[in-house]
């Protein structure tokens, strides 16, 4: 290897690294921007509002570029619908209704899952190979996650199934990743994420409508929670995320739920005034600390092109 292919690979992961970094803030405040949203609206109105903020914005940002057909293969149109439900519906939802169990913290810690759920989906649906340091990184997250979980249930039933709410959240976020990849090379970042929220919107409004009769109280707080977590959360992280997917892979793109506890727990005390245990900052310290191990192993499995440069040197959305 080369030294100028050694510096190129170093020089594209610190790029990748400051994505997910970049990704983990965003997320991270996100938990908060619902915690606030949700005392106005149910999870589900919450969510649709959020998406149609999410829509106009990476419109807003990508209507330069041209819309892809929909004449394509019919093994696309539905990865294309799978992503839609599992990134934009399912687990947006569910993560709503999890959030109004736990604390927004503890829901961030326990968003960390979805690494662990990506290594275990890629190994079933591409035959990955697992990396011995990967399966270390995993296992010190699941005992982070342990420790998280481990002070929780004093509320009653309500936390525990907010816990097993959060996972399956983080599962179906895992499923989303996955699909993903089957569409590198067939639609662009904006372009994909368009399509991709068109198809949940009507969706989302309609279970809204069914399910909470689409109760609103208008307030600004109502609007700042759901327009962050559209705007910033749904729009441009979603953007972030799937460049991320397709220049490297779903468990690289997935790694920013490691880093989203701290920055969700940061921000709680400082916006919410709430606290989270001595013990559960001990289980977020071990999964940051496996996300070091897996970022250290990774190799970067897709260099930048060209297309995905913009003149500044940054990856384009």
């Amino acid at each position: 290897m080369s030294i100028a292919s050694s510096t190129g690979g170093k020089h594209q992961r610190v790029r990748l690294t400051g994505v997910v970094l970049l990704m983990s803030f965003l997320f991270g405040n996100n938990f908060i921007a619902l915690d606030v949203g949700l005392r106005h609206s149910g999870p589900i109105t919450l969510q649709a509002i959020a998406v149609t903020f999410a829509f106009f914005s990476v419109w807003a940002v990508t209507w330069r570029e041209e819309l892809p057909a929909l004449s394509m293969q019919r093994e696309t149109l539905w990865a294309i619908v799978g992503v839609s439900m599992a990134l934009s519906v399912a687990s947006p939802i569910l993560m709503a209704y999890g959030v109004e169990r736990v604390n927004p913290a503890v829901a961030a810690m326990l968003a960390a899952t979805t690494p662990i759920a990506t290594l275990i989906l890629e190994r079933f649906v591409y035959r990955t190979r697992v990396d011995i340091r990967n399966l270390i990184a995993v296992a010190i997250g699941i005992g982070g996650v342990a420790f998280v979980v481990a002070p929780l249930g004093g509320e009653g039933t309500s936390e525990i199934i907010g816990v097993i709410v959060l996972i399956g959240a983080s599962f179906t976020w895992a499923t989303g990743l996955i699909l993903t990849r089957r569409l590198r090379g067939v639609v662009g970042g904006g372009r994909f994420v368009i399509w991709q929220m068109a198809a949940a919107l009507p969706v989302l409004f309609t279970l809204a409508f069914i399910i909470e009769g689409l109760k609103i109280e208008w307030t600004w707080a109502f609007l700042l929670g759901a327009g962050y977590s559209g705007v910033f959360a749904k729009g441009i992280a979603s953007l972030l995320q799937f460049r991320t997917v397709r220049l490297s892979s779903p468990l690289f793109s997935s790694l920013a739920a490691f880093m989203v506890p701290v920055v969700a727990t940061i921000s709680t005390y400082l916006f919410l005034d709430e606290t989270v245990l001595g013990v559960q900052l001990f289980g977020a310290a071990l999964i940051a600390i496996s996300v070091c191990v897996v970022i250290g192993s990774h190799r970067i499995s897709a260099p930048f092109g060209q297309d995905d440069i913009q003149p500044n040197g940054l990856p384009s959305l």
